[in-house]
């Protein structure tokens, strides 16, 4: 699979020293043309670079991996770039992201599942247009506390799931909906999401509603039974009990507390 020049269309294209190579010699996709280049003096092979996809395995030369990932997405920032290393710090991971990888995958890798991951990014990639932004909250409508501080950059199968959730508060979620949203199966997405977030998507779904409910409480314009419908809750009950469990009190009490504030 692996040639000294791009004369031919290779759809998936792995920059990795050839003691790392063999690890992706079962990364047999139907349909893609898999290309190996080397880690060193990968700079030579990344002007009018064919590929759908790019893996950099920087090993445990991160530094030299990063310096790469930002000089190929400045010559192709359309292409997704899955970056490797055998470094799994969470320097190393921030500074990929804000590097432009699409996503960061510490060794050792399931080729499996780095299998799966492909062939979804691909699908992704040829139908809509790859597009890193920074994930801003709607802080004019509601504003969530959660662990990860989400104005900084994240995957963009995470900004896909959490838009889709955002979009579609009022109605019944589903894990396979987000997952489809977000371009991955419902096993990886969840691993992925709860690896970026420290929580599950399910989980962080709930507290985009109370998020939202706590805001519409706060005004006199909805009754508490509007509000349930407004955030999905399929009855005042189950919305009171949830909210409750989030926030230590019920929505009237807030309200309450919110209006003698």
């Amino acid at each position: 699979m692996g040639i000294d020049r791009m004369d031919q269309k290779e759809t998936i294209i792995i920059y990795a020293d050839k003691r790392y190579q063999r690890l992706y010699h079962g990364l047999d996709i139907e349909g893609e043309t898999i290309g190996f280049y080397p880690f060193r003096g990968a700079s030579a092979y990344i002007e009018d670079c064919p590929a759908d996809v790019v893996l950099i395995d920087c090993g445990l030369k991160s530094q030299a991996g990063l310096d790469l990932l930002k000089e190929f997405k400045e010559v192709n920032p359309h292409i997704p770039v899955l970056f490797l290393t055998d470094d799994d710090s969470r320097e190393v991971a921030t500074k990929a992201f804000r590097a432009g990888a699409r996503d960061f995958l510490p060794k050792p890798i399931n080729l499996t599942e780095l299998k799966e991951e492909i062939i979804l990014l691909l699908r992704l990639k040829r139908s809509v247009r790859e597009k890193r932004l920074p994930f801003i909250p709607m802080v004019g409508e509601y504003k969530i506390n959660l662990p990860l501080n989400l104005t900084t950059k994240l995957p963009v199968f995470l900004l896909q799931a959490i838009r889709y959730m955002e979009e579609n508060l009022e109605q019944k979620i589903k894990l396979d909906d987000c997952a489809r949203a977000a371009g991955l199966s419902r096993y990886h997405f969840t691993r992925r999401f709860k690896k970026y977030l420290g929580m599950g998507p399910m989980k962080f779904l709930g507290a985009l509603r109370i998020s939202r409910a706590k805001v519409l409480l706060a005004s006199d314009k909805l009754n508490v039974s509007e509000i349930a419908t407004k955030v999905g809750a399929n009855a005042v009950s189950t919305f009171c009990t949830q909210f409750k469990r989030f926030t230590g009190m019920s929505p009237n009490t807030y309200r309450q507390l919110v209006r003698k504030k």
